[in-house]
């Protein structure tokens, strides 16, 4: 997976940090990053959550719009539900598009919260195994 936004913010979020470690997953090393254009256009699927009319749009890419609470300054038991439901969606749309043809391109997902500060992410064809675990 690729993530990165359309406004990276300074940082990471601590308490989406704190619910990652919890689940065993080491967000130390990561830092917000722009989501390029190249990478967008390489994926077969888009996922915004939240941004709507603000999202860039990609002709021939399907955009999927996930509607989600945003954790900025919310406490980590306010954030571990978010990250529950964007795990269930994730995985539902793996299973979707794993389902269906040859895993061949890429999957990304781009985040836009209301203070404008986005997040992508994508899995490729070496990162199938991680993508179908929901880990990639």
């Amino acid at each position: 997976m690729l993530s990165g936004g359309s406004k990276p913010a300074d940082g990471l979020n601590p308490s989406v940090v704190a619910v990652l470690a919890e689940r065993g997953l080491d967000a130390g090393a990561e830092f917000p990053k722009p989501i390029t254009d190249e990478a967008a256009r390489a994926a077969d699927v888009i996922v915004t959550m939240g941004c709507g009319d603000a999202c860039p749009v990609y002709p021939g890419t399907r955009v999927v719009d996930w509607e989600l609470t945003d954790p900025t300054g919310l406490p980590v038991d306010a954030v571990r539900p978010i990250v529950d439901d964007i795990d269930r969606r994730v995985r539902a749309l793996l299973d979707e598009l794993l389902a269906g043809a040859p895993f061949t391109g890429w999957t990304a997902y781009h985040v836009r919260r209301p203070d404008g500060v986005g997040v992508s992410s994508r899995c490729g064809p070496r990162r199938r195994r991680a993508c179908q675990a929901g880990t990639g």
